[in-house]
C-alpha cells in the first residue's frame, strides 16, 4: 500500500501525552515540516508526538514525529517537527471499537433514560441502561465526547441490533443512523484519538516492562 503524503495547506492534526490540536502545514522536507497550529503551545525540543491527516478518499493517516522547535506567533505557534515516521492508516471499519466509558441520554419511546456507553467507533456504539429493557429498536442517543476544539454534543438515531447482556444493566449494541458530515468527521476524529492514546499506553508499558 503506497503512503499519502499531505501537502502545504492541508490541515494537520497533532498529539501529545499532554494535549492535542490542529493546525495547518505550511512548510515541510525530506526532514522536517513546519505547522501553523492554532492557539500558543510552547513544546520541548525532542518531546514526541504523533501528526495526523486525511487523504482525498478522508482516511486518516498518521505518524510518529519529534519536536524540533516551537515559535509563538501572535495567536498561533510554529511547531517544527521531524519528518513523520512509521506512517500507517488508521482501519475505520464500523466494527473496530475502542473501549470508552461515557455518559449517555437514551430516548426511547418518548421516554429519557440515563446509561452510559461502553464502547464506541465511527459507525455505532455499545450501552448499558440500569434496570432498563427497551421496547423498542430505534432510539435517540445524545452523548458528549472531546473534539480538538472543546465538547461536542453528538446526537443521533440509532438502530438496536442486539441485547448483549439482558441482565442488570442492561447492555445493547447498536448503530448510528444518518450521522450528518460534521458529526461523523468529529465522532471518527474522538475514535482515532483514542487508538492512538491506546497505542502509546501499550508502547509506554511495554518501555516499562522492558
Amino acid at each position: 500500500m503506497s503512503v499519502f503524503l499531505p501537502e502545504s495547506g492541508d490541515v494537520i492534526g497533532w498529539q501529545s501525552s499532554q494535549a492535542s490540536g490542529k493546525g495547518t502545514l505550511i512548510a515541510q522536507s525530506d526532514k522536517e515540516w513546519t505547522l501553523l497550529v492554532s492557539g500558543q503551545w510552547l513544546m520541548g525540543r525532542g518531546q514526541d508526538v504523533t501528526i495526523s491527516w486525511l487523504d482525498p478518499r478522508r482516511a486518516f493517516w498518521y505518524g510518529g514525529a519529534r519536536v524540533v522547535s516551537s515559535q509563538l506567533d501572535q495567536r498561533d505557534t510554529k511547531l517544527t517537527v521531524t519528518a513523520p515516521v512509521e506512517i500507517a492508516q488508521v482501519q475505520r471499519r464500523q466494527n473496530v471499537r475502542v473501549p470508552v466509558i461515557l455518559p449517555v441520554t437514551v430516548t426511547a419511546e418518548g421516554q429519557t433514560l440515563r446509561g452510559e456507553t461502553f464502547d464506541l467507533s465511527g459507525g455505532g456504539l455499545g450501552f448499558s441502561l440500569p434496570g432498563t429493557r427497551l421496547g423498542t429498536d430505534k432510539v435517540t442517543v445524545r452523548l458528549v465526547i472531546e473534539s480538538q476544539t472543546g465538547p461536542f454534543v453528538l446526537e443521533s438515531g440509532v438502530e438496536i441490533l442486539r441485547v448483549i447482556d439482558s441482565s442488570d444493566p442492561v447492555t445493547y449494541g447498536g448503530r448510528f443512523v444518518k450521522l450528518g458530515r460534521k458529526e461523523e468527521q468529529t465522532l471518527t476524529q474522538y475514535v482515532f484519538r483514542c487508538q492512538l492514546a491506546a497505542r502509546e499506553e501499550t508502547r509506554r508499558s511495554g518501555s516499562t516492562k522492558a
